[in-house]
Formats: C-alpha cells, sequence, structure tokens
C-alpha cells in the first residue's frame, strides 16, 4: 500500500521538477532517509502522533531553509498528509525511476570473499550485454556461502550456492545407489 502511495508521490514530483531540481530534491531525500533510518530521535519525531503536523512542519522548515519553494512545498504535502514517514520509499522509488529513464541500473554481489575489481568490472560488461543497460555492481562482503547478485531496478536476482550444490549433489548419489 506504501509503495502504491510512495509512486503517486514520485510521479508528480516528476512532472513538477527539472533535472536540477530534482538531483537537488534526491539529495535532500537521502539526507533525510537516512536520519529516519539512522537517527532514533528524529524517526521518533517523525512517526509520532502525539506531535502535531504543524510542529513538523516547523522542524522541516527549519531544516531546509535555504531550499526553494517547491522542495519546501513538496515537505510540507508531505506533512500536511501524515507522509513523512514515506520519504525512505519515496526515495527509493525516485531512484528507480530516474535509473530506468537514463537506463543505468545499480546491483549488488553478495559474498563470502573478497570480490576484486577486475571480476567485478567484468562482471559489470556481462550484465550490461545482457540487459542492454549501464550495469554498476557493488562488493558486499556477506555470510552467504556462494555469489548472490541482485540487480534493484532490474529485479534482477542471481545466485550460486555451494551448501545448495551439495545437497542436489548428494540427492544425485544416493538416487544412484
Amino acid at each position: 500500500m506504501n509503495t502504491n502511495i510512495a509512486k503517486r508521490y514520485v510521479k508528480a514530483i516528476l512532472s513538477e521538477f527539472n533535472q536540477q531540481e530534482l538531483d537537488n530534491l534526491v539529495n535532500l531525500l537521502n539526507g533525510m532517509s537516512n536520519m529516519i533510518l539512522n537517527d532514533a530521535k528524529f524517526s521518533e519525531i517523525i512517526n509520532s502522533l502525539l506531535i502535531c503536523n504543524s510542529q513538523k512542519t516547523e522542524l522541516l522548515t527549519q531544516i531546509l531553509d535555504k531550499q526553494d519553494q517547491k522542495v519546501k512545498n513538496f515537505f510540507k504535502i508531505l506533512a500536511k498528509n501524515k507522509r513523512l514517514n514515506l520519504i525512505p520509499e519515496i526515495l527509493s522509488e525516485l531512484q528507480n525511476r530516474i535509473c530506468a529513464k537514463s537506463n543505468i541500473y545499480n546491483g549488488k554481489v553478495h559474498s563470502k570473499n573478497e570480490i576484486n575489481k577486475g571480476e567485478l568490472k567484468e562482471l559489470e560488461e556481462k550484465f550490461s550485454k545482457k540487459f542492454g543497460a549501464i550495469i554498476n555492481l557493488e562488493s558486499v562482503k556477506s555470510d552467504y556461502n556462494g555469489i548472490k547478485i541482485y540487480i534493484e531496478g532490474l529485479g534482477v536476482e542471481v545466485s550460486f550456492s555451494v551448501d545448495r550444490l551439495k545437497n542436489k549433489m548428494c540427492e544425485y548419489i544416493l538416487k544412484a545407489i
């Protein structure tokens, strides 16, 4: 439900903001999203039902003091409609739409071992060729026993699990006996 609401805001943003204003807004939303996700006090203020919308709007006005009127109005509308908690989802949807428009997608490669830049570059080239887009991959060290590649904007997930391979081999050997 929240994703549908975020999509409506993004549609309005894309129709009203030019590229420079859009870049500025993405930076602001990124900062606000980080504050909501990482700062417990700010998140509590944004999500609190005890704090009225006018106080939240006043706080945002102080934060956005040097911004242009379009940006201020956008955040005022979010506050008025009690949608400030949707800022991370709006940011995510906006970034996805911008990437789709420019045909550039970002992804992550999860692996137990560090992947060197040459291998990462080769994966980027192969995925770029496969999907006809520019793919940027980032290596993320995790507990996953294998390799998992996830490209957000395209909704593509490719994985190879060592544990799953071992289980399949054991099943095959047991069936053969």
